[in-house]
């Protein structure tokens, strides 16, 4: 069977980032990346290699997503924006907005959507992601709307990206508010991954087993205990946000809606039996790997600088993959997966 070409296509310049920020299932305690941080930084490659890689793609028309690690420590990051931006791409970029100051002209010139990670107020955000990082956001947001304004320009839309922990929870209705009050933006709220041990070492051996795959990056979402959250005040929080939000773009991660047995079940996916992302996206690792699961890049299906995108999307590893979720289903960490939900809800 042929499929077209990917509507979606994320790319990581890099996997680096400045922050380590407590949740991250790349740099966090438990990450995937630490420890590696000269091997990542050898695997990358030029922005060149990067433009020309959109330039083979550009006719396909997919809407690009950056991201990383954090994609703004990457040196070429301003020159891959531009470019993207003139082959007619639609681009969105997600970052902690910690260097948003740094890149404010080439954001507003060339980012449609621009998602920056917020965890809470001032106190709560930076006990997550490091002192001063709050402050530095804020101050890199209001240069974004003060050159928007000055070039009464609608775009970059901005999406505040709240990740739900037991840390900021009890925050999500006052937070929203309080960004409402200052900036015009929409909001999505995620949830922090959970793996308890057991269903990673299940997701090592489905993977061995269906795909004859070492998985490793599932290290970094294991807790050895669920959070202690109170599915109460999420559902509060949910029910107060949306009285209030009017015409303003919210998008809670649809686990937060069902909390309590989210929390007890870990391995449930709210009634979901199909991911939609072999038919609708790939992920691209700095080094040019590509992936579906680009939050789980386990298993590599081609390489775009070696291969044509269109001939790995149609490969035998990429069929291999779909094949095996149609014969044997969701793997059994997928109910932690933001694209599951994301792709069958119509946002990506």
């Amino acid at each position: 069977m042929y499929y077209e070409f990917p509507e979606y296509i994320y790319i990581q310049p890099t996997l680096r980032c400045n922050l380590r920020c407590k949740m991250c299932f790349q740099w966090g305690p438990g990450g995937y990346c630490r420890g590696k941080e000269a091997k990542l930084l050898n695997e990358e490659v030029t922005v060149d290699k990067w433009c020309k890689f959109i330039d083979n793609i550009a006719i396909h028309k997919p809407i690009i997503g950056i991201w990383g690690g954090e994609p703004l420590v990457y040196k070429g990051i301003g020159e891959l924006m531009r470019r993207i931006n003139s082959k007619g791409l639609k681009a969105g970029l997600i970052t902690n907005g910690y260097f948003l100051e740094d890149y404010v002209e080439d954001i507003v010139s060339n980012i449609y959507l621009l998602g920056v990670s917020l965890d809470g107020p001032q106190e709560i955000n930076d006990k997550l992601r490091g002192r001063g990082v709050f402050v530095k956001v804020i101050r890199g947001l209001e240069k974004i709307e003060e050159i928007k304004v000055k070039q009464k320009s609608p775009i970059p839309s901005i999406e505040v990206l709240f990740c739900v922990t037991e840390d900021n929870y009890r925050y999500m209705s006052k937070f929203y508010h309080y960004i409402k009050q200052r900036f015009n933006a929409g909001f999505v709220f995620e949830l922090g991954w959970y793996f308890n041990p057991e269903m990673r070492q299940k997701y090592r051996q489905e993977m061995k087993e269906r795909l004859n795959c070492e998985a490793f990056c599932g290290d970094g979402f294991v807790n050895t205990k669920p959070a202690e959250i109170d599915p109460e005040v999420i559902k509060k929080a949910i029910d107060d946000i949306e009285k209030s939000k009017g015409d303003s773009y919210v998008h809670f991660f649809t686990p937060l809606r069902e909390m309590k047995r989210f929390l007890s079940e870990p391995d449930y996916t709210c009634g979901l039996t199909k991911c939609l992302a072999p038919y609708k996206k790939v992920g691209v690792l700095p080094n040019g790997d590509v992936t579906f699961c680009h939050a789980c890049p386990d298993y590599i299906i081609g390489n775009v600088f070696r291969e044509n995108l269109i001939d790995i999307w149609n490969g035998d590893r990429a069929n291999k993959f779909r094949n095996v979720l149609k014969e044997k289903g969701l793997f059994s960490i997928c109910s932690q997966c933001p694209s599951l939900y994301s792709i069958t809800s119509g946002k990506i």
